[in-house]
């Protein structure tokens, strides 16, 4: 199938062509190769899948909005990644984003095994990576690709290929989760606008937080230090209690944002789950490269746009060239209020960053037998579950290697998350002026050092 022609499949041609959609965003479409190929590569692995006739009846949008106007780019039909919009029944993608995950994904990748990745050797090269991808993501990701073709590297590209399809099948499934539920205009992600004031409302703030600080302590990523800021009964705790209470509409708000976006996360996992299952039947080998492929992805992206996002935060607070995770302590130490401008690295609506695909690998690991118990709960499965082949040993290591750094690194994710709680208090109480709250982060290195004693 000729490249270009592979939107207009996938699209199934059930839907008028001439709906308003389409006339503003056909000429803008991706005729990125590699992006099409990897569309390709997504068809055939979706077919016979629940999600494969849901989306034959919906439009499917890779876009490049580089040359786009401005009613569209500020307009219903722009994502920054992806969106699903319920009218119209289609799914966008941000091209630039897919060309970004992708550098992100091809840079973890060149080493193969976890502890060759030289991104996590230092904080300063997992910073310097994000610096040197964002200013052009196309440039730097065309640069990657041509490695693909040097001696010795004769499966680096159909690797990518399988690594960006089984990725895009995920980002879908999460929109079409949108579509099934009947959500307009809810995107895949949530990441930093460098443009955009920093929350500065302390009321606001501890609703958005207490909201994943509540999950946090769910799932066990948690400190003894920060009992009280969860107990009820404690003036941390009332404090954060009292104000859920005044902001209940945008407490309810964001907790009914966030189920919503959790129900389309599980969506996308049973997609997978059901592509595996299917797979696992027929060649057991294939679809074990798939796990592998999505956990190497789920866990590259995850902590590429945490760092990204940390980031331009920090940037935002006046830190121009962030180096390690000292200049973070230091800069957090400053004053109470950053703690609560750093509600923006949650968000209003998703799980951030590093829980969501934490959860989604522990999920898929856990159905195809790496783990007897998942996290959270098990992926629901739509395929009948036969006795499974073990899982080659190599592939298990790796993947559960990527899975336990992220649970190890999101300690910088949790205290800052409980720390903000306990800096609103801090403001309204007065004793902000009396007391530095000086909260000592964990370096990727020291994460990586964590993991080898524990594996």
């Amino acid at each position: 199938m000729e490249a270009e022609n592979i939107s207009l499949y996938i699209r199934g041609g059930n839907i008028e062509m001439t709906c308003a959609i389409d006339v503003a965003l056909a000429q803008f479409e991706s005729t990125d190769p590699f992006i099409q190929r990897a569309l390709q590569a997504m068809v055939p692995l979706l077919e016979g899948t629940e999600a494969s006739e849901r989306l034959a009846n919906s439009q499917l949008y890779v876009v490049d909005y580089r040359d786009a106007p401005p009613d569209i780019l500020k307009g219903r039909f722009y994502t920054d990644n992806c969106a699903a919009l319920l009218e119209e029944q289609a799914i966008l993608v941000n091209e630039a984003y897919l060309l970004e995950t992708e550098a992100a994904m091809r840079s973890f990748g060149l080493a193969g095994k976890l502890y060759a990745i030289p991104y996590l050797r230092s904080d300063e090269d997992l910073f310097g990576l994000v610096d040197r991808i964002q200013p052009d993501p196309r440039r730097y990701v065309n640069r990657l690709r041509l490695l693909d073709h040097l001696p010795g590297r004769e499966e680096a590209d159909s690797e990518a290929v399988d690594s960006l399809a089984i990725l895009l099948m995920f980002l879908i499934g999460h929109e079409l989760g949108h579509l099934n539920q009947n959500q307009d205009q809810r995107a895949f992600g949530a990441f930093i606008d460098p443009e955009a004031p920093l929350e500065t409302h302390v009321g606001s703030s501890l609703v958005k937080l207490a909201r994943h600080v509540r999950e946090l302590n769910r799932l066990g990523c948690t400190l003894p230090v920060f009992r009280e800021v969860i107990d009820e009964s404690s003036e941390i705790g009332l404090n954060v209690k009292n104000w859920c209470e005044k902001l209940s509409d945008s407490q309810l708000n964001y907790q009914h944002w966030y189920l919503d976006e959790s129900n389309a996360d599980d969506h996308a996992a049973v997609l997978l789950q059901q592509v595996l299952d299917r797979m696992v039947a027929t060649n057991p080998f294939r679809a074990d490269h798939l796990l592998a492929c999505i956990v190497n992805a789920l866990f590259a992206t995850a902590l590429y746009y945490w760092q990204r996002d940390l980031m331009i935060f920090l940037c935002k607070l006046g830190c121009n060239k962030l180096t390690n995770v000292m200049d973070l302590a230091l800069i957090m130490a400053r004053q109470h209020e950053n703690y609560i401008h750093a509600a923006d690295l949650f968000g209003e609506v998703h799980r951030f960053t590093l829980l969501r695909a934490i959860l989604t690998m522990d999920a898929l690991l856990h159905a195809r037998g790496a783990y007897s118990e998942p996290i959270d709960k098990p992926v629901r499965r739509i395929e009948p579950v036969n006795e499974l082949p073990e899982l080659d040993r190599n592939i298990a290591r790796e993947c559960l290697l990527r899975e336990q750094l992220l649970c190890i690194h999101v300690d910088t994710a949790v205290k800052i998350a409980y720390s903000c709680l306990a800096s609103g208090w801090m403001l309204e109480s007065g004793k902000a002026r009396e007391q530095i709250h000086y909260m000592v982060f964990e370096s990727i290195q020291q994460s990586v050092g964590r993991l080898k004693e524990l594996m």
